[in-house]
């Protein structure tokens, strides 16, 4: 089967980077970097993956949403984007770092339940937050049996949740 130009290109580009990824792993200034994410964040799991996937999902909706009711400004868009990014990796560095002292402690008290529940917690508010985006673009109510949940979060400190219309 013969490929069209642009999958070419992309498989090309793929095989690649799967050839030389091994030389950038090699590099010591990348192994001081994956060490140092180590160390803060922990082993890096699915629950990671898909955070990182829901808050990506909520950049783009997000935009899109601005976009269409005609208030999209990049400065404000890349600050509030950084401003949350660096605020989750604080929240996540400081959960593992409390998972670890508790972990040590004789007892083993709520050992590997910090991060997942805080993991779990900033995926939800992100995945409420592109519901939200989605409704704004589609005008379609989707989320009126999520009532119960945004309550929840706002309870639990996520005072960021918004359009809660209960």
């Amino acid at each position: 089967m013969k490929r069209n130009a642009p999958d070419a290109i992309w498989h090309d580009l793929v095989t690649i980077i799967s050839e030389r990824w091994h030389v950038v792993l090699e590099l010591w200034p990348v192994k001081a970097f994956l060490a140092f994410l180590g160390l803060m964040f922990g082993d890096i799991t699915g629950a990671h993956v898909a955070l990182a996937i829901v808050m990506i999902l909520d950049l783009i909706v997000g935009m899109m949403a601005a976009a269409k009711e005609g208030r999209l400004d990049s400065r404000v868009a890349r600050s509030k984007s950084v401003g949350k990014l660096l605020s989750y990796m604080a929240v996540l560095i400081v959960a593992h770092q409390v998972e670890v002292t508790l972990i040590s402690t004789p007892y083993r008290l709520l050992g590997g339940h910090v991060l997942s529940a805080a993991i779990i917690y900033l995926t939800a508010t992100e995945a409420l937050s592109v519901i939200e985006n989605v409704e704004k673009l589609s005008g379609i109510r989707v989320a009126r049996s999520l009532r119960g949940v945004r309550r929840l979060l706002r309870k639990l400190g996520g005072s960021h949740v918004t359009n809660d219309k209960t």
